[in-house]
């Protein structure tokens, strides 16, 4: 894909990302506890951000979150599963 074409996706979830931020809980998950599939799929577009090339530093919370939900063993296994972790 052309850098263009990169800009308004990693505008977009910058700008997500920033919304984020400022309303995770610490040190829980999105809606505080339990864990939903919200963290999952945030978990996803914050590993697929990353391939894009986007920042994720300034935003330590959406970053602890990730820590939380990579440890999980149930992730851990299918992170596993799909190659994506040694």
């Amino acid at each position: 894909m052309p850098e263009d074409a990169q800009a308004p996706p990693v505008c977009w979830l910058q700008e997500q990302f920033a919304w984020l931020e400022s309303t995770l809980a610490e040190p829980g998950y999105c809606t505080g506890e339990p864990f939903t599939s919200a963290e999952a799929y945030l978990f996803m577009l914050s590993c697929w951000a990353q391939q894009l090339g986007v920042d994720l530093s300034p935003y330590p919370r959406l970053m602890a979150m990730r820590e939380r939900v990579s440890a999980r063993p149930a992730v851990v296994a299918a992170l596993k599963a799909q190659g994506l972790l040694k």
